[in-house]
């Protein structure tokens, strides 16, 4: 019997693991999440003496007009009062946590396996990726962002070396994010993975999620009737839309890397 091409049987993996209904309920707590975790993002940013408010504009630059003006609105009402800074912050990990513990859940289906682990360890791993997920971005708009005023340091001082920044700072942002979806996709799961069997997958999620806000951004600035459709709220609208996205492609990377596993393990079965 002739097999299927690869493609057929990824999707067909793709659709018995159920990711469509796993992806609506990652987006569910990555909403719950989303504003808390930004305030106290911001909060933490706008502390710091090298960055001013105006800089904060950089780190949500990749949302949609609508969406960004609706969050910045937020912001600067919440902000306000440093006092919520501790609350906010609570609330942000451990509503990014429940995000992070879906993911798991939704891996151990893909690998077809049971969760033996205890649930103060899932939790315990959830609220460590949601600090790695902030200090991630932290760093990311730190090298994107502040790199401009390290570029103006080093055409002054180290001229030979400007251009090789020019080149990383935009390098280790995406390597860092590798490396994070990679760190989720070979912890959370209930199987004894290597880092490398999870890099395929981290590469995939990175690469498609990069290239989605971009074209969703633009497509949104410059060709969606979401205003007219929605009104007032179509900021949130695409808020949302973009969100759930982001979810499905976090789980399409799980779902890439075990689908993988399993391709690779059958054909050494084989030989």
């Amino acid at each position: 019997m002739k097999k299927k091409p690869i493609i057929f049987r990824a999707v067909k993996s793709f659709l018995d693991d159920d990711v469509p209904a796993m992806a609506a309920q990652l987006a569910f707590y990555i909403n719950t999440a989303f504003f808390p975790f930004i305030v106290f993002l911001f909060i933490i940013i706008s502390s710091t003496p090298l960055l001013d408010e105006s800089a904060l504009y950089d780190l949500i630059a990749f949302l949609p007009n609508q969406t960004a003006t609706i969050v910045l609105d937020g912001l600067r009402q919440v902000t306000a009062s440093r006092s919520l800074a501790v609350i906010t912050g609570v609330v942000s990990i451990w509503s990014m946590s429940n995000a992070v513990a879906t993911v798991s859940r939704a891996l151990n289906k893909f690998y077809d396996v049971k969760e033996n682990r205890n649930i103060l360890y899932i939790r315990l791993l959830g609220i460590i990726f949601a600090l790695l997920i902030l200090v991630t971005i932290i760093l990311n708009f730190i090298l994107l962002v502040g790199g401009s005023l390290i570029g103006a340091v080093m055409i002054r001082y180290l001229p030979q070396y400007y251009a090789l920044w020019h080149i990383l700072r935009f390098l280790v942002p995406f390597v860092l994010m590798i490396v994070l979806f990679a760190s989720m996709y070979k912890v959370m799961p209930c199987v004894n993975l290597s880092f490398k069997q999870a890099l395929g997958g981290a590469f995939f999620t990175s690469c498609l999620w990069i290239v989605f806000s971009s074209v969703f951004s633009y497509y949104v600035n410059n060709f969606s009737s979401y205003d007219i459709i929605y009104g007032s709220i179509a900021g949130i609208v695409v808020l949302f839309t973009w969100i759930f996205v982001t979810a499905y492609i976090i789980l399409i990377g799980g779902e890439v890397n075990s689908f993988l596993a399993g391709h690779f393990s059958k054909r050494k079965r084989e030989f």
